[in-house]
């Protein structure tokens, strides 16, 4: 009997230490169930410990921290969001009247202060709207209509009148400190009221003024350039062709005063000869001319310097014959 008890007693107590392990075992899988938790692609975790924001983790997969509710865990997106308000009416430097229709991207890039500044996009959202809102007017109220309806280059516009407001969001948010980066502020659609279709005609017909005027003084001015360069380059091909010219007559009379040289040395006489027939030649066409027998131009052509008539001198010998 005794040994009946004993056996039943073992076996009790071998239950409850089965239940004892059982239940630690199921404890200890709910702590590490609670302690762990995972990080997803395009978002961080900022841990709370005791609801004040410990540390963030950035790192995509598995993490631990504390069991709840020592640490609790506040997820942040972290990709970029846009921001697409409804239409607003703004004043430019003209108080004209415009509805912009403005958008702005932005995103996350401190996930600390933003959970203690805004908490969440919803509230992100808002603000960043009220600066958007303030930017705009800030800077349409500094802008020309001009810059706004201008289609031309020029050194302001519409794109840097965007810029303009990104940069001034983007510094009033992290004066704020919101915990946010700005990317981008951008129009996408600006809207005339009617009554200021006037004032842009005007505007835009004084543009193109400008722009045909503009056009017209700088055709003038490449006329004048092109007329300037084309007159330069034309004297400094004609100073070039003359001095070439030049150079091209010496060496043809270098090379025929060395040839007539040749000549005189290879024949002197035949050559001085030549040179008096040349000198008659245009003497003689068709002119009387009355020289003397010793005129320098008859020598070399032996003319008898005694030209006595053959009848004179046949008469001459028949007289004396007769005489006889």
């Amino acid at each position: 009997m005794r040994l009946l008890l004993r056996r039943s007693a073992r076996r009790r107590a071998g239950s409850a230490r089965a239940t004892w392990l059982a239940a630690l075992g199921a404890a200890a899988a709910v702590g590490i169930a609670s302690s762990a938790f995972q990080v997803q692609e395009g978002s961080n975790v900022v841990v709370l410990r005791f609801g004040d924001p410990s540390r963030v983790v950035t790192e995509p997969g598995l993490h631990f921290k504390l069991p709840a509710p020592i640490d609790t865990l506040q997820r942040i997106d972290v990709r970029t969001h846009v921001l697409d308000p409804a239409p607003a009416e703004f004043l430019t430097l003209e108080q004209r009247n415009l509805e912009i229709d403005a958008f702005v991207a932005w995103r996350v890039k401190d996930p600390r202060v933003f959970l203690t500044s805004l908490r969440d996009r919803a509230s992100a959202d808002v603000r960043i709207e009220q600066v958007l809102q303030s930017a705009v007017n800030d800077v349409l109220t500094e802008t020309p209509l001009a810059d706004i309806v201008s289609v031309e280059d020029r050194e302001r516009d519409l794109a840097q009148v965007a810029t303009e407001v990104s940069a001034l969001v983007a510094e009033s948010c992290e004066e704020n400190g919101y915990g946010v980066e700005v990317l981008l502020v951008g129009f996408e659609r600006v809207t005339f009221h009617r009554d200021n279709m006037p004032a842009i005609e005007l505007s835009m017909e004084e543009e193109r003024r400008s722009v045909a005027t503009n056009l017209s003084n700088a055709g003038r001015e490449r006329a004048a350039e092109v007329s300037r360069t084309a007159k330069l380059e034309g004297n400094a091909l004609r100073a070039q062709a003359l001095s070439r010219a030049e150079e091209i007559r010496g060496e043809g009379e270098a090379q025929a005063y060395r040839i007539l040289q040749e000549a005189r040395s290879a024949n002197p006489e035949l050559y001085d000869f030549l040179q008096r027939l040349e000198l008659l030649e245009p003497l003689l066409g068709g002119q009387t001319i009355v020289i003397t027998q010793d005129h320098w131009l008859f020598e070399g052509l032996n003319v008898p310097t005694d030209r006595t008539d053959p009848d004179e001198a046949a008469s001459d010998g028949s007289s004396g014959d007769s005489g006889q």
